[in-house]
């Protein structure tokens, strides 16, 4: 025929005083495409990591909707959208440079491809960390460029998925360098968060000595304690029992004031089966210290607001001193009181202008004049309830501080005298006992727990 296009290497045949018009050969620009692959940054450093052999490492996000907004002269927009395949990649073809296919002169379109939408609670990682080909590009755009006839592979976008560090400071009483059932916690004890070498996040211990970090993206951490090195545990020796035990101490002394731990955190810790969830404790000897040598609480009563601690392994008798700071650091209320020497001793303060519910900041100055910080300290409230009433008496519940003596006393009726009925010392932030009015001809009336002083 004479208006199709030949194979390359058409046979002609020529016959004289004859004109052959059928050796045509048509040809075209070849549309360009783009795409690569998004994935999961295991090791938050913004690049698709790679074995030897040059195979990734890292694995791809199946079914993330990836968008490619091209937008024409006369600000025509035309957006397409793919779908990545189970390794994560995906790709856009049949694109073409301007509308007359020659690839040159004005009306070039622009591309820009971005993540429509990847699902769950995935976070972008670190972008433009190197090579175009293995780093990830902006999530929120990346302006592409194609040329007719050739695929670019350079557009890749990375995402992590939070992870989370918890522990636990608490006192080795029996010295097996773990965390045993019935080692205290260092309640309130100054936690500090690092990630190359910046502070990143602060925290308090729990009463019960329990830490954590949330929302982390991978990296390598330092944790910070800041307890008295003087009375952290040994690590256990390699090879031991011990070793292998996830409620080991993990702690070891830095030539600063606190105890440290390095750590490095990978996509998803903690939260993703089969991730790393273990619980990175620092341990120290004997009853104490707690908190760093003190254990602050604060706590609303019907006639104010009191501030105690514990103070842990006083050296002298002397005065120590409590402050209530501002964010900046500067002190707007301060109280003193004399103590001795002792293993521990309980320490209370009235402090004015403080509200249930809220959070403040304190410093106490010891007996020896060492100051400590005490962060974000909520002014809890006590509260008395009743569980049940049976014939075997009355069962109450109510919110204690650990290692507090309170009476539970009873009265006929208000405005009487009231008659204790129990002492008992609280082991735990919530206690709950089971009493008996003391009148059996009159089992009503009211009950009451005093915090002892």
């Amino acid at each position: 025929s004479d208006n199709n296009s030949q194979p390359d290497g058409y046979a002609v045949t020529v016959v004289g005083g004859q004109t052959n018009t059928t050796g045509d050969f048509g040809f075209y620009y070849a549309p360009a495409s783009l795409g690569d692959r998004v994935w999961e940054d295991f090791d938050g450093n913004g690049i698709q990591d790679k074995d030897q052999y040059g195979n990734y490492i890292e694995v791809g996000i199946v079914g993330v909707e990836v968008q490619l907004k091209i937008t024409y002269p006369g600000d025509i927009v035309v957006t397409v959208v793919t779908v990545t395949d189970a390794k994560g990649n995906y790709r856009f073809d049949n694109l073409l440079l301007d509308d007359d296919h020659n690839g040159q002169g004005e009306g070039q379109p622009v591309y820009e491809v971005s993540v429509k939408d990847i699902g769950g609670i995935w976070r972008p990682t670190t972008t433009k960390a190197g090579a175009g080909d293995v780093d990830s590009d902006l999530h929120g755009g990346a302006e592409a460029t194609v040329v007719q006839g050739e695929y670019d592979d350079t557009y890749d976008f990375g995402y992590y998925y939070p992870a989370r560090i918890h522990g636990y400071g608490y006192a080795d009483r029996d010295g097996t360098l773990m965390r045993d059932p019935g080692d205290p916690g260092t309640s309130n004890m100054l936690i500090k968060l690092y990630l190359d070498g910046v502070e990143v996040a602060v925290t308090n211990a729990a009463a019960d000595g329990f830490y954590s970090f949330d929302n982390l993206k991978p990296g390598a951490y330092e944790i910070r304690f800041y307890g008295d090195n003087d009375y952290l545990t040994e690590r256990p020796q390699e090879g031991t029992s011990e070793a292998e035990n996830i409620e080991r101490n993990r702690a070891e002394k830095s030539d600063k004031d606190y105890a440290v731990i390095y750590h490095t955190v990978y996509s998803g810790d903690y939260y993703r089966e089969g991730s790393f969830n273990q619980p990175l404790n620092a341990g120290y000897r004997g009853t104490g210290p707690m908190s760093s040598g003190i254990d602050l609480r604060a706590y609303a009563a019907a006639d104010g607001v009191y501030v105690e601690f514990i103070a842990y392994d006083v050296e002298a008798d002397d005065w120590v001193s409590l402050y209530l700071v501002d964010s900046n650091g500067v002190v707007i209320w301060f109280d003193d009181v004399f103590i001795e020497a002792g293993e521990q001793q309980f320490v209370r303060f009235k402090v004015p202008g403080l509200e249930a519910g809220q959070e403040y900041d304190f410093a106490v100055r010891d007996e020896v004049g060492k100051v400590w910080w005490v962060y974000d300290v909520k002014v809890g409230t006590l509260k008395t309830e009743m569980i049940s009433m049976t014939n075997s008496g009355v069962v109450l519940s109510f919110t204690s501080l650990p290692e507090r003596t309170y009476t539970v006393q009873w009265s006929a009726r208000l405005g009487t005298f009231w008659q204790p009925v129990v002492t008992i010392k609280a082991i735990d932030t919530k206690t709950t006992v089971v009493v008996q009015p003391p009148d059996k001809s009159s089992p009503t009336g009211f009950f009451r727990v005093v915090l002892q002083e």
